[in-house]
């Protein structure tokens, strides 16, 4: 009997460990399925199993390595926020095992921001992953580190300054070489690990790419093409032949990573001047996109095949294509719009390149070439409807309005304009779309660097008066016999030009006598349009708090001392001095005003690479990012540190104050798009806020307070760096405050005084009743 027991013991073991081997080996076969169906392109398929792996009880490591094949799936179908997200739950698991685990997910996050065109985030995790890799060095095999690598080498030009926009010069060959040294690195890493045909690709459509920044992301003609170096033209050279080898690699049924080669491929065609043969290539890849776009989601490569149609337009337009041949693809761009707006809806607060590519763009782009060709009225509405559709992204606006343009129009005041900025097209020329109550019109201007944005910092009066009178001829003129009898103009987020601080006329002999734009017009920055412009009725919480950076007594702005006071007195505010509890300082009503020094720091070739908002003069980060404002309910926020307001949409648009505050809650912001001169801001707001109590909107008191100080300032005082950098951005059209609680009298002492005087008078009675 004792034997049978022990026999019946081990026989249990027995069968318990073929169970165990036998779910090891199934797991095993499941995670080399997944691989496999991520190296034929099926990378839906492939998170679909990983999903439903990672349901299961499994050892840690196993669960590691499917995180990371999801990642990779989803990074390669280009949903790069769930590649973000399985990368942070893959770290999460062996964070504690190692910094090399943490370099990997800091390349993850690189790799990320790049391709959401946020270069100073994506340089920022590069540096610090590719730090503590060869810190880790030995380590080095517990991760892909080609990974890190490749990204490294991608986010060189971001640190250097170099990237697309920059005219040719002859240090940007010296450059290029150390990035090539990265991804020839990655290579001869990829022979020794096992990997996929997609990430070999990657890296050469990644040597491809770069060399095509050097060429410069513009459509060229043949006559521009004869104007290149001979250094380009080799570059042109190289980078088509790494695209070809990335080709080569990729498997046949990866039509994601081949729609995506192609068009790059395509590009770089249009971008050196050779329109036959980029139309070849984009036929080939639109052909692939139409014939596969609606099999599954997996299959819509939105933001490469967007940019593709944008480039596509663009070279049609400079080379003057007949408006005959426009007629189907429009019809197929307007077909992507519904897919578009269900793309924005899921991209939740990420910050990709959405704005400048989506199909909206394309539309408006064709349109416009349209009307110059037909001045057929028709266009024209269409145009800006598409322009007005395109700043959904923003806002991501539910207002589904087929005539957008009639619903702004029936908003606007005879005395209003609403002007767009339209610097979306890839050729040089830019529009203006000025719409007032009663008509559209749209006009051209070449963007010129001669043009470029105005120094506020010149003090020299002659010096300021030709480059003021200059932009004004440039950019306002055009418009301005349009807006007689218009005193507010609304501004797209997007326009950089400074009209306030332009003049009509060199007439003035000081800066006070000087014919600013901001003494005609109350220039207001709109967030999104199609919200400001539908009914919606908002006020302000009637408090004010201030939010105090701490600061030395000898740098303590004039706020402290001559408004703080006075302004608190009067409204009863509060002082908050702690920051750590930011979030909740946000999460209130009423106004916020932030006081205290500091400015927005853009990334530059000889600065770092990190971007800060606010910075105290010790040098602490106060607010690195403004991301971290989780839930804003502040009607108005007030930020007159210098530069706060400083617009970059396409690099930086995720550290842009206004943007991330408006995505929080935000009704309206002040800040400052300049540096902050301190005892006139100080001023200006003081007159600001007790416009506001007086009964003003937010955009009148701002403007009157600016009339009062052109008033009450002369001589140099009155230099636009004095006050025009102080601009608002808002959401809600005519903010003000809400109307106080009417002062009810309390009488229920009176009342108390009566029942006191009766109970003494039956209490006398009582008592002489009793005596």
């Amino acid at each position: 009997m004792f034997r049978n027991f022990w026999l019946l013991i081990f026989s249990i073991f027995f069968l318990f460990s073929f169970q165990r081997n036998k779910g090891k080996e199934r797991v095993q076969q499941q995670i080399s399925r997944i691989e496999s169906l991520i190296e034929k392109g099926n990378h839906r398929q492939a998170n679909i199993l990983a999903n439903r792996l990672l349901k299961e009880t499994l050892k840690s490591t196993d669960k590691y390595t499917i995180l990371v094949l999801k990642s990779k799936a989803l990074y390669f179908s280009e949903d790069l926020y769930g590649f973000l997200r399985a990368s942070e739950a893959a770290y999460q698991l062996n964070k504690d095992k190692g910094d090399i685990y943490k370099a990997y997910y800091l390349a993850e996050k690189a790799a990320f921001w790049h391709f959401n065109m946020v270069g100073d985030k994506a340089t920022k995790f590069s540096d610090e992953s590719m730090r503590l890799l060869r810190k880790n060095w030995n380590e080095r095999f517990k991760v892909p580190f080609h990974f890190i690598y490749q990204v490294y080498g991608t986010t060189f030009l971001y640190r250097r300054g170099l990237t697309s926009g920059l005219v040719y010069d002859k240090t940007r060959k010296v450059h290029l070489a150390p990035i090539m040294n990265y991804f020839d690195s990655s290579l001869l890493i990829l022979k020794s690990y096992k990997h996929f045909s997609c990430e070999e690709a990657l890296i050469f459509r990644s040597k491809g790419t770069r060399k095509l920044d050097m060429i410069n992301y513009f459509v060229k003609t043949k006559e521009q093409q004869k104007k290149f170096s001979a250094y380009q033209h080799q570059l042109f050279k190289e980078l088509i032949g790494h695209y070809n080898k990335a080709l080569q690699i990729i498997n046949p049924s990866d039509l994601n990573l081949k729609m995506n080669v192609l068009s790059l491929k395509t590009l770089a065609f249009y971008c050196y001047g050779e329109k036959e043969k980029g139309d070849e290539v984009f036929n080939e890849c639109y052909y692939l996109y139409k014939k596969n776009a609606h099999y599954d989601n997996e299959n819509q490569p939105f933001l490469q095949v967007l940019s593709l149609i944008k480039y596509k337009i663009s070279d049609d337009i400079i080379n003057n294509v007949s408006a005959e041949k426009f007629k189907q693809f429009y019809s197929d761009i307007t077909s992507l719009t519904a897919d578009w707006d269900e793309y924005i809806k899921s991209q939740k607060n990420v910050a990709h390149d959405s704005y400048n590519i989506s199909p909206y763009i394309s539309l408006a782009i064709l349109d416009e070439y349209l009307y110059q060709k037909t001045k057929n009225k028709f266009y024209l509405i269409r145009l800006t409807n598409n322009v007005i559709s395109s700043y959904k992204y923003l806002a991501k606006s539910k207002f589904n309005n087929e005539n957008i343009v009639k619903e702004v129009q029936k908003k606007l005041k005879k005395n209003e304009a609403f002007l767009l900025f339209m610097n979306y097209n890839l050729i040089k020329e830019k529009k203006n779309i000025l719409i007032t109550k009663n008509r559209i019109t749209v006009s051209s201007f070449n963007d010129s660097e001669e043009y470029g944005t105005m120094d506020l910092s010149i003090n020299n009066l002659s010096n300021f008066k030709k480059k003021a009178f200059n932009k004004y001829n440039h950019y306002f003129k055009p418009i301005e016999q349009n807006i007689k009898g218009i005193n507010k103009i609304y501004l797209s987020i997007d326009s950089r030009q400074e009209f306030p601080a332009m003049i009509s006329d060199t007439v003035g002999n000081s800066f006070d006598k000087l014919n600013y734009l901001a003494k005609r017009f109350n220039f207001v920055f709109i967030y999104n349009p199609i919200d400001f412009f539908i009914d919606q009725k908002s006020t302000i919480s009637n408090k004010i708090d201030f939010l105090n950076i701490n600061q030395p007594k000898r740098a303590r702005l004039p706020f402290m001392n001559q408004m703080m006071h006075s302004v608190i007195h009067q409204w009863k505010g509060k002082i908050y001095n702690d920051v750590q509890n930011f979030n909740s300082i946000f999460n209130k009503h009423g106004i916020l005003n932030v006081v205290g020094h500091g400015n927005m720091t853009i990334y530059k070739p000889t600065g770092t690479a990190k971007n800060l908002i606010l910075l105290n003069d010790q040098g602490k980060d106060f607010i690195q990012s403004s991301v971290k404002i989780n839930k804003c309910k502040r009607e108005l926020i007030v930020v007159n540190n210098c530069f706060a307001g400083f617009f970059e949409f396409y690099t930086y648009s995720n550290n842009y104050l206004q943007i991330n505050l408006f995505k929080n809650g935000a009704k309206a912001v002040i800040a400052s798009r300049h540096a902050t001169i301190d005892k006139s801001s100080a001023e200006i707001m003081e007159e600001f806020y007790l416009k506001l109590k007086a009964g003003f909107s937010v955009e009148d008191a701002l403007y009157t307070a600016k009339q009062n100080y052109f008033k009450s300032h002369t001589g140099e005082q009155a230099h636009p760096i004095y006050w025009a950098g102080l601009q608002l951005t808002s959401n809600v059209k005519d903010l003000r405050l809400a109307p106080e609680p009417a002062i009810t009298t309390d009488k229920s002492w009176q009342a108390f005084l009566v029942l006191l005087a009766l109970v003494a008078i039956v209490l006398r009675f009582y008592l002489h009743w009793e005596s």
